[in-house]
């Protein structure tokens, strides 16, 4: 566990519980956890620093931008330290391509289907409306949200 960039941290890892990897991508690492302050469930994304790549600042600022909207993320926190940027955000449901390939006909019902892509186009209408261009739409970026967001698509990775 030493090598999990998290534990490299103990004053941040001091104010969470239960961390456990959910993903792993090209450029860093996401984990659930629970908030010691708030009790709430969080998404944490950790990715090494790297001047060239400033994806994870990216998208925590876009999400600042969108923090009024009622419809995506809510991101709580962003920081770095030596080796990593770290991003706390709302905690998450599935996403498309897992409730797809769930499904017992690896199919969704096309009222689903509307109603995602009714959600999906408003979501792209309100970045574009805020300047903001997704450059990686796919069903793996699209998630369902949890408890009293559970009817609710979310738009990801920005």
């Amino acid at each position: 566990m030493d090598s999990n960039p998290l534990f490299s941290d103990q004053t941040f890892l001091s104010k969470y519980l239960n961390i456990s990897q959910l993903a792993i991508g090209s450029f860093g690492s996401v984990y659930s956890a629970i908030s010691k302050e708030t009790s709430e469930k969080v998404a944490i994304k950790v990715e090494l620093k790297d001047p060239k790549n400033t994806t994870l600042f990216d998208e925590a600022r876009f999400l600042y931008e969108l923090k009024e909207e009622p419809n995506f993320p809510k991101i709580s926190y962003f920081s770095t330290n030596e080796k990593y940027s770290y991003v706390i955000m709302e905690l998450l449901g599935k996403n498309l391509e897992t409730l797809k390939e769930e499904s017992l006909s690896k199919l969704l019902p096309i009222n689903t289907v509307l109603l995602i892509a009714d959600q999906a186009l408003t979501r792209l209408q309100k970045l574009h409306e805020k300047g903001i261009i997704h450059r990686d739409l796919k069903p793996e970026n699209f998630l369902i949200g949890l408890a009293s967001r559970k009817d609710t698509l979310f738009l990801i990775d920005y």
